[in-house]
């Protein structure tokens, strides 16, 4: 099975079109004042979208998000049709906050997990700066058993944490994990359920097939890869159908089970929803 990776190159051309030219020339120039800095630094970007994202460069700092001055991978344009206020959103692998961010001034209820304890500080302080104190932060891993992890964060990685043997009993310095189905075992509803963690994926969702099976998460953001759609069967025997969100006609469109890896690109998630 042959993957297509957005080329960053794509990813300009796509965030050239969203924003425009003017806006990309003023974002490249912060960028670029941004990468002259050789010694770690905090930044606090200010989002056309009315949010604010503090980072460490060079660390944390959201490429994507400093050139063009917001939101332009085509899932947040989804999230705004699927996301009501009141909702419970839950954002696993969630950084420094971009996701939980949108989703909470859409007006949902946001759990985070971000095992990354750097990440984790960033993430409740940038909650905090828009007003959204009241999203849950945990500093814990999810996978498919409970026990403790090591989080290794590779240098000038941007939020790329590994995973490492699971342990089990308490360990000094090591992280805890735990499942979506410990996590969510007294019956909650989850109308969207984000899971980004770098290849992590197909773990943290055996680690919730029950709360799957009974059909307690309305919608589902998972980024994409070859473990993933080997999982995509059984996640459809269970009630799911597949899509992902056409930045060009501003719609969903069908995930081909034979070739789901020709999306649309900037398109990198499978967006899912119950039957």
């Amino acid at each position: 099975m042959s993957v297509h990776l957005a080329t960053p190159l794509v990813k300009f051309q796509t965030g050239l079109a969203t924003v425009g030219l003017k806006e990309t020339l003023i974002g490249l120039f912060r960028y670029a004042q941004i990468v002259a800095k050789r010694k770690p630094q905090l930044f606090t970007l200010s989002l056309k979208s009315g949010a604010s994202l503090r980072f460490i460069h060079p660390t944390q700092t959201p490429t994507m998000l400093v050139v063009f001055g917001d939101y332009v991978d085509p899932e947040y344009e989804w999230i705004k049709d699927v996301i009501q206020p009141g909702d419970l959103v839950v954002d696993v692998g969630a950084g420094i906050g971009q996701f939980a961010v949108a989703a909470g001034m859409l007006g949902a209820g946001v759990i985070c997990y971000e095992p990354v304890l750097a990440n984790a500080d960033v993430l409740a302080f940038n909650l905090n700066l828009n007003n959204l104190g009241s999203t849950i932060v945990n500093a814990v891993a999810l996978s498919d058993e409970t026990g403790y992890v090591s989080i290794e964060k590779p240098p000038s990685e941007f939020l790329r944490s590994h995973i490492g043997e699971l342990l089990h009993g308490p360990k000094d310095g090591l992280t805890p994990c735990s499942t979506l189905d410990e996590e969510f075992k007294h019956g909650q509803r989850i109308k969207l359920l984000k899971i980004n963690t770098a290849g992590g994926e197909p773990q943290v969702l055996r680690g919730g097939l029950k709360l799957l099976a009974e059909q307690r998460v309305e919608h589902l953001i998972l980024l994409l890869s070859e473990e993933l759609v080997a999982m995509l069967p059984t996640l459809r025997e269970m009630g799911y159908d597949f899509f992902y969100y056409h930045p060009k006609l501003r719609g969903t469109q069908a995930l081909d089970p034979e070739r789901p890896f020709e999306m649309v690109w900037p398109a990198r998630h499978v967006l899912g929803k119950l039957r």
